[in-house]
Formats: C-alpha cells, structure tokens, sequence
C-alpha cells in the first residue's frame, strides 16, 4: 500500500494564482469544487473509488464503468480502466516506474515535447501538481510519483467535450490520499513540499494548552487578545491583508464542548448543519475538517478532540476563491500534537 507523496495533474481551467506564491499555480480542492454551482447535483451522480494500490480515492459518475484488465493491460502499467457505455468517455489509470523523475524533471521533459500543452503547476488537496494536454489524442493526462518512486499517470478523454469538462474537474478536484481506514490523509510533509518550491516563510507556534502546533506564515500578524475573546476560548489569532485588499485571518481556540472523540465532533457538527463535516486523517491523528461558505465571513477548520472534552480547533479565513482555499488547506495540515 503506497501513500502518495506528489501529484502531478494536468487542469481544464485557468483558476487564480497562489496567495502564497509569486509564480502562478493552480489550487483544486474538493470542498471548492462541490462549492461551485450545480457541483453538488454533479457530485450526487456518482460515488467515490477506492485507488488500493496507491492508497488514494477519486469521484467517478456512475455511468463510467470498471472494464476488465486483460493481460496486455496489465503488462503495459493499467491498474483502472472506466468507460462509458457508448466508448466515447474514458478515464485510464497506468502505473511503472517513475526511474527517478521529479516534478521539476518532469516539467522538463514535457516541455520538449511538440505535441504537449498546458503545462501547469497545480496543488490538488494539499499536493503539489503539474498538469497538461496532448492536443493531438484529445487526451488529457495526470500522472502522479510515489515515496517507491513508482509513476501513476491518469487520462481523461475526450478533453474537448465541453459536457466532460466539468467531470473532468470534479474528478480531479477529488483526488485524496487515504488512510487504512479509508479516511482522507492529510499530511504535513506533502504540504511542505508546495511551500518549499514556492519559498514561502513561517514558522510553527506551540499552544502548550494542548501541546499543539500550527503553522503560521510569515504574512500573518498576531494580534492581542482581550477578555471576550478569552472567554470565548480563543487562544490565538492572526490576521493579514492580501495584495488584492482581502482581509485573512487564522484563529485557534481551545473550548469545552463536553466531546471527547473527532468523530462524535463530527456528528456534532453535522447536527448543526455544517454539511462539509468529515473524519479525516490529520498527521496521524483523527480530527473533524469542516467549511462555511457564508459570504459575511467563509472559512474552513480542522479540529481535534481530548479527553478532557475540550476541542482543539483551527479556522483560516477566507476560502472563497481556489487559491484561498489552497493555502488555508496547507495551514491546516500543519496542525499537529504531541500527545
């Protein structure tokens, strides 16, 4: 079982720049994704598949179906093989040997070739991505490197179906690596990696309430806490301004619910109409992760619960646009404890 370390996708759409970054790339993130008009009636057409042999699962829309590999597939690399009843839609997964290839050698090599387009960094759900189009198949592939430094490239087709490129999308958009459990894995050292090439500055602060920490860019300014805020459970808050004038913010708090356990936080959660509400795998740990897309004031949030019945918990604001969303996603996978 191998988690996937970077993935290398290819995108349909230009989407903003990075908030973190000076060079552009693209930020696809599932949450965002289901935000978009129309997506959760999309969403609801199909169902998620489990990636066993990377340990990863994608959204695929019920009308694609698992073909049966013969022994030439398997020979040449394909683990996955969907299709439409009529032939015309296709997604492929192939898997070999990556023989050393990085993102940035990757890159390379693709710019060589005539008959590639599009090259693109992307972050999908936290891992850093390149994306592009063959032009000449109609095909646009995806192609991701394992820690056994093993390739797994996805093709979609036809790309110049504009009726496939919102599913295109929606499949990209929910690529996540797993855990054991099935449960999304989100993890520090894959988020490191997007913020390393982009040469952003932070540093982790310690809540010793907790013995938890996050990461905090440098971009952010911490600002004092009064009485209510206290009182309100508010152990940390950090706000800045971005070079578009939006107001960021990261809080951190640390109250009592009575909630001992992240999956009674989620029910919790889902009780009170947060519909985004899930049980993820946060660097080990099992947390809640939510969003609100409330136009006055959008965010989305990690939380960890303690036996004490306090919950630990982490909000970025805004998410309202991909690359909002994306860097938030990167803060918080920071958040990480000792305990």
């Amino acid at each position: 079982m191998k988690r996937i370390l970077t993935v290398l996708l290819l995108c349909l759409m230009i989407l903003p720049a990075a908030v973190f970054a000076q060079d552009e790339t693209v930020y696809l993130n599932w949450e965002s994704t289901l935000a978009m008009d129309g997506a959760e009636e999309l969403a609801a057409t199909g169902n998620f598949f489990m990636l066993d042999k990377v340990q990863a699962k994608m959204w695929l829309p019920s009308y694609l179906k698992a073909e049966e590999l013969t022994e030439e597939d398997i020979a040449n690399g394909f683990i996955h093989y969907f299709v439409s009843e009529d032939g015309s839609k296709i997604v492929s997964v192939v898997m070999g040997n990556a023989n050393g290839a990085t993102l940035d050698s990757w890159k390379e090599e693709l710019s060589a070739m005539d008959d590639v387009s599009g090259i693109t960094d992307v972050v999908i759900n936290g891992i850093p991505a390149v994306g592009y189009d063959l032009d000449d198949k109609d095909l646009s592939c995806a192609t991701f490197i394992t820690e056994d430094g093993d390739f797994v490239e996805f093709s979609f087709k036809p790309m110049s179906d504009k009726e496939f490129a919102p599913v295109t999308l929606m499949i990209l958009s929910s690529i996540q690596s797993i855990d054991e459990e099935g449960l999304t894995f989100i993890d520090w050292e894959e988020s490191k990696k997007a913020i390393e090439e982009a040469d952003v500055k932070g540093e982790f602060v310690t809540f010793d309430q907790i013995n938890a920490k996050v990461w905090i860019p440098d971009i952010y300014e911490p600002l004092e806490l009064d009485e209510e805020d206290l009182a309100n459970g508010m152990i940390g808050y950090y706000e800045t301004e971005f070079e578009d004038g939006t107001y960021g913010a990261i809080l951190v708090s640390y109250d009592d619910y009575g909630i001992t356990s992240a999956e009674e936080y989620v029910s919790f959660l889902l009780e009170k109409g947060y519909e985004t509400a899930e049980l993820v795998n946060l660097n080990g740990w099992k947390a809640a992760m939510y969003s609100s897309f409330d136009e006055e004031f959008d965010y989305a949030c990690v939380a960890l619960a303690t036996e004490s019945g306090k919950i630990f918990e982490v909000a970025v604001h805004p998410i309202s646009t991909d690359a909002y969303l994306g860097a938030a996603y990167i803060i918080l996978s920071s958040v990480q404890t000792e305990d």
